[in-house]
């Protein structure tokens, strides 16, 4: 009787503690992007791709940090955030995990590459829908999170100067139609 009560005490602890054989996998990631102005002058969109990209699709990103580098150009209303300085930005995302015998589901994400800064998809700030040429943009500098079909994105906005050394260095992507 001891026999069987320490062989099953055993086998659940055995069972307990490897829980992670049974654990499903992590859902899938997929981001997109779309921007202000008639052209992105430089774009460097960190997680994504490199090289041509199209905005409002879908690509598979890994979890993580990613960096975000940008300058937009509309004959309404210029450089922004200036001829010589770049939005700078992080984002960061993070699978839905599985849990006990079940995958975790897919989740999907939007960054909105605006005027005043990198923002979520869809919020409806851009400054470009107003057509107001001449109009001044506030960048939303800072950290600032939101939750987008059961996914946490936090973004920090920042603007930078970037040398061509600097700028040589970073991931380049270039954007498809709109």
């Amino acid at each position: 009787m001891k026999k069987t009560v320490v062989l099953i005490l055993v086998a659940v602890a055995i069972l307990v503690s490897s829980c992670t054989l049974f654990t499903g996998s992590a859902g899938n990631v997929y981001g997109e992007y779309y921007y202000d102005g008639s052209s992105l002058p430089y774009l460097s969109l960190g997680g994504f791709p490199s090289g041509l990209i199209s905005s409002y699709s879908y690509y598979t990103i890994s979890p993580g940090t990613y960096a975000v580098y940008y300058q937009i150009y509309s004959s309404l209303f210029g450089y922004y955030p200036s001829l010589t300085t770049y939005y700078y930005a992080t984002y960061s995302v993070s699978a839905n995990p599985g849990s006990f015998l079940t995958n975790g589901s897919d989740k999907h994400f939007g960054l909105y590459l605006s005027y005043s800064g990198l923002d979520q998809l869809g919020n409806g700030a851009s400054v470009y829908l107003s057509q107001t040429p001449g109009a001044k943009v506030t960048p939303k500098l800072g950290t600032f999170s939101w939750t987008q079909n059961g996914l946490t994105v936090t973004v920090t906005n920042t603007i930078v100067q970037l040398t061509a050394d600097q700028l040589a260095k970073l991931q380049v992507n270039t954007v498809g139609k709109k």
